[in-house]
């Protein structure tokens, strides 16, 4: 059995096959990973049990591995897609543009030609909202480089500076791309583009008087807007409905008052399952290079959405999730109990670093934690190597990006 895995990840992986010694120690290492006994048979290594190539994708948390593994062969790659694994974790998107992925720490640049043209670059989950100098906006997948062009006139976003754009979210089916600027003179900073075959069509809302526009998320094929007028209050969610006439707003949410300090939080808002959850997290409460305590982090569910009269409620349980937040992108991942060695944790919130002054590329990860909300433990992201050296130059903050499973 193990000469079936030994032979596949010879071809998959480019390993040469050549010395009895190198097939023997790849051999001694994967019996010490399976835990199992030396084999007694040679079969064909597209005969590989499902069941056993599972559990060899459990132990492997580099994507790259995983590729490889499906690129073996027909077998395989069929195995794979019966018995998919637990997610992995996201890539680290780097200020300067590239991307790390995690543990493992290999960096990947994108695969386009004019990528030093882009002046605004947000991750979008699995792609990105990418605007180039000549106002040209399109979606790109960082993994193929594949673009789609998207027929929207950045115009109405009234872009300055790198920092105008906050956040955007894309519809599955991509006809609909919603835009949260961090500030337009008519103060609708939330912009929602309807594209379809007979063009695009905009519509602009702005938060309530003397509020901002914190996040925004789309939750059962709905808009939610996180907004907040008062720092020590919790904040406000809306619901946003399209309509002919333009936008109409529905509060679902009230600002909440509450006994504990909540002013120097800043949410995040994400959906998680069937549940929408606001995540709070205190920015700059420390030294960098020190942990960060648990009573930095709160997390809460909102509660009686369809009511129009609904509630924050304090939740000590992600229900099988894992929770990825940055001000440009934040996702839940469905890990359930099989997760993987190095990979995706259950109840565990993934957090970015996301200090505006940032002097070197390690200072961003000495800012990055993993809370776990059940333990109430903070600790670092998980890297295998080194950190990234060099100067943080880039224009953008970082945050997650989510390429496609194999």
């Amino acid at each position: 059995m193990l000469e079936w895995l030994l032979l596949g990840l010879g071809l998959g992986f480019g390993i040469a096959l050549g010395p009895l010694s190198k097939k023997a120690a790849m051999a001694a290492r994967l019996r010490q990973m399976l835990g199992c006994a030396a084999p007694t048979r040679i079969a064909p290594w597209p005969d590989l049990p499902p069941e056993l190539l599972g559990l060899v994708l459990l132990r492997m948390p580099s994507r790259a591995d995983r590729v490889r593994i499906c690129a073996v062969c027909h077998s395989w790659r069929s195995g794979a897609r019966l018995q998919p694994p637990p997610p992995l974790l996201p890539w680290f998107a780097l200020r300067e543009g590239n991307f790390l992925s995690l543990p493992d720490g290999a960096v990947h640049r994108m695969p386009l030609p004019d990528y030093d043209d882009v002046r605004y670059r947000v991750s979008t989950g699995s792609l990105l909202f990418l605007v180039d100098h000549d106002g040209r906006c399109s979606l790109v997948s960082p993994s193929s480089g594949k673009t789609i062009p998207l027929q929207i006139n950045p115009d109405l976003l009234e872009l300055r500076s790198h920092e105008d754009i906050r956040k955007v979210v894309v519809s599955d089916d991509l006809h609909t791309v919603v835009v949260l600027t961090t500030s337009k003179t008519n103060s609708k900073n939330v912009t929602m583009y309807a594209l379809g075959p007979q063009g695009t069509t905009a519509m602009e809302w702005a938060p309530p008087v003397n509020s901002l526009a914190l996040d925004i998320a789309l939750f059962h094929g709905k808009l939610y807007v996180l907004t907040r007028e008062h720092s020590g209050l919790l904040p406000e969610l809306h619901v946003l409905e399209p309509r002919n006439m333009g936008i109409r707003s529905v509060k679902c949410i009230q600002r909440t008052h509450r006994d504990d300090d909540v002013k120097r939080f800043f949410f995040y808002l994400v959906a998680s399952g069937n549940r929408l959850l606001m995540v709070g997290r205190i920015v700059y409460p420390h030294p960098i290079d020190s942990p960060m305590p648990s009573q930095c982090f709160k997390v809460f569910q909102a509660a009686d959405l369809s009511s129009g009269h609904g509630w924050w409620s304090e939740v000590n349980t992600l229900m099988g999730h894992a929770l990825f937040v940055s001000q440009g992108c934040s996702r839940s991942l469905a890990v359930g109990s099989q997760s993987v060695s190095g990979g995706a944790q259950e109840d565990c919130v993934y957090f970015m670093g996301e200090r505006s002054v940032i002097s070197n590329i390690e200072e961003d990860f000495l800012n990055s934690c993993v809370y776990n909300i059940r333990d109430q433990t903070v600790g670092r992201l998980p890297l295998e190597t080194p950190a990234p050296s060099g100067p943080s130059w880039g224009i953008w903050l970082p945050t997650w990006l989510f390429p496609a499973e194999v």
